[in-house]
């Protein structure tokens, strides 16, 4: 995860995020996961919205 921050890969950090949170699923460890999961939805919805943002400029 660390090398998607560096790069500043957004979309990969939170991919990372949500692959953590699945092992953590697995193993029960379901605060750990829920964590992981906010963490990476927060990214994909600050994503979307700029996504949506750009399509309304053009």
């Amino acid at each position: 995860m660390t090398i998607y921050t560096r790069l500043g890969d957004e979309k990969g950090r939170a991919g990372a995020l949500y692959g953590h949170a699945e092992v953590h699923r697995c193993q029960e460890d379901y605060h750990k996961a829920m964590s992981l999961y906010i963490q990476a939805s927060e990214i994909w919805v600050g994503a979307f919205k700029r996504y949506v943002w750009l399509c309304d400029v053009g």
